[in-house]
């Protein structure tokens, strides 16, 4: 309880008062949450009197209160305090994986990816609300990503995805360059044509020409994605 005032109140109501002060035009006693003035009618929640012996016979008068406003915050108060499981999942959806994700603020967060090697979801708080920030195949990227927002948004919260055995995680593909030639680590490979028409040649395990593409970044994805 904070008394601006020099009135003494008994210890029995202090733990029930959030304050009793003087603003020149008579004394106020405000309740705390949960009670109420009883000679100030059921669910008042702030008394005023003019002396200090009225004020103090209201605060004699305090009792628990169970108005509608009262069972709101308590109710509102049980939800804040309320533990919400943060979890992250993955299944498979038609040629896609879909990723669910529990917020800190028990919201459902959902992306469908071509990717199925999310290892760790990151997300982040600002503006009163949780959101997915960005998914990492590795912790570290995580930690990277969310060093470069600190001071961005107010908190973070990184959630790792529950391994599913029906997915099979593909081995990440690598590359093996030999001048104009790269041999690719899941048996395809890609070949740079210069005439007539700049470009690279990408071929399947069995060395059928599958494609051709301007950059070697679009013949690298295309065998990542085989």
């Amino acid at each position: 309880m904070k008394n601006e005032t020099n009135i003494k109140v008994p210890k029995k109501y202090q733990g029930m008062i959030e304050i009793v002060e003087n603003d020149g035009d008579g004394y106020w006693a405000i309740a705390k949450e949960g009670y109420y003035f009883g000679n100030m009618g059921y669910g008042v929640h702030t008394a005023h009197e003019y002396t200090q012996k009225e004020i103090l016979a209201a605060i004699r008068t305090i009792q628990e209160c169970d108005c509608e406003q009262c069972e709101h915050n308590e109710e509102e108060a049980a939800e804040e305090n309320e533990e919400v499981i943060t979890t992250a999942s993955v299944r498979k959806a038609g040629k896609k994986f879909e990723y669910n994700v529990v917020l800190p603020d028990g919201r459902v967060a959902k992306r469908k990816s071509e990717k199925s090697n999310y290892q760790f979801v990151l997300a982040a708080y600002d503006n009163g609300s949780w959101g997915v920030l960005s998914y990492h195949s590795r912790k570290d990227l995580a930690e990277k990503n969310r060093n470069s927002y600190a001071g961005i948004f107010e908190k973070f919260q990184m959630i790792e995805v529950e391994s599913n055995e029906e997915i099979e995680t593909p081995e990440e593909v690598t590359f093996e360059k030999h001048g104009t030639f790269w041999k690719a680590s899941n048996g395809m490979s890609i070949k740079a044509k210069h005439f007539p028409k700049v470009g690279y040649i990408v071929k399947d395990a069995d060395k059928n020409e599958i494609d051709f593409v301007p950059t070697i970044h679009e013949a690298k994805a295309i065998i990542k994605k085989a």
